[in-house]
């Protein structure tokens, strides 16, 4: 007995072409609506990201680090500069202007600034050394730079040097070579002033001022040696002021109600 099959159903070409395009339309709708989620979602996080870094600091800055100890400069000056460089976000401090604008300050040698992320700058800085007291608010260094610190008990020890503009560098030499030789000879300086027409002044620590002029210095200064052997071992605590600008001789000014008190001494003063 033969069974009666089911003829099978056939598909035509035209549906399965439909049922494609149909496929086709939504896989591009869904690549369509994803890829505008996707921009949607870069935009927004593009506009939070705007708005963080030009209204409030991406990378606060909360630290300012100093690799080494300040020894005469004041540590908050670099503090507020820092702060007053205008830029409170890590991202956008530029270290190299930050450094030159710190670099300004007269007592700063040296200085690098570098980042610490994500919140902090590191600064490398050395501060010159004050070897002189350069008249009455300044200092100078080793390398005859005028810089201004703030006052401390340590820097009123220094010693005073006074000149005109220009003239550190001829101060500072004379210092480092007169100052050891007059302690050796017994004559410590109190004091050494370069005046406007460049004629020198040596303040003694006895309290007597030597005008030793602008020629002819080593002589001068041997003249002094003699004098201090034949009178101001003596007589010094009356004098003045020595003036040995005179080729054979030298003049003295006594301090006020002193006059001379022999011929003796008239004639040391008249170099004779």
């Amino acid at each position: 007995m033969i069974a009666n099959q089911r003829p099978k159903r056939r598909t035509s070409v035209g549906s399965l072409t439909q049922d494609k395009r149909k496929r086709s339309v939504l896989g591009f709708l869904a690549s369509l609506l994803l890829t505008l989620f996707l921009l949607l979602v870069i935009g927004l996080c593009s506009w939070l990201l705007c708005q963080r870094l030009t209204q409030d600091a991406f990378l606060p800055l909360k630290r300012v680090v100093l690799l080494r100890p300040l020894i005469y400069a004041d540590g908050n000056q670099l503090t507020e500069k820092v702060q007053h460089f205008g830029r409170n976000d890590l991202l956008q401090i530029d270290v190299s202007l930050l450094a030159a604008e710190l670099r300004k300050q007269d007592w700063v040698k040296s200085i690098v600034v570098s980042k610490e992320w994500p919140d902090a700058l590191r600064i490398d800085v050395q501060e010159r050394v004050p070897l002189l007291r350069w008249g009455d608010r300044h200092f100078l260094d080793n390398e005859a730079a005028i810089f201004a610190l703030p006052e401390s008990p340590a820097l009123a020890m220094l010693f005073p040097v006074h000149g005109p503009q220009g003239s550190e560098a001829q101060v500072l030499d004379m210092y480092l070579h007169l100052n050891p030789w007059l302690n050796a000879q017994g004559l410590p300086l109190r004091r050494l002033r370069l005046d406007e027409r460049h004629v020198w002044h040596l303040y003694l620590a006895n309290g007597i001022e030597v005008i030793l002029g602008r020629e002819e210095l080593n002589k001068r200064l041997k003249k002094l040696v003699v004098i201090k052997e034949k009178m101001l071992n003596r007589y010094g605590q009356y004098i003045s002021t020595l003036d040995l600008r005179y080729a054979d001789g030298f003049s003295v000014r006594w301090k006020a109600g002193v006059s001379p008190v022999s011929e003796k001494i008239k004639n040391e003063k008249a170099g004779k």
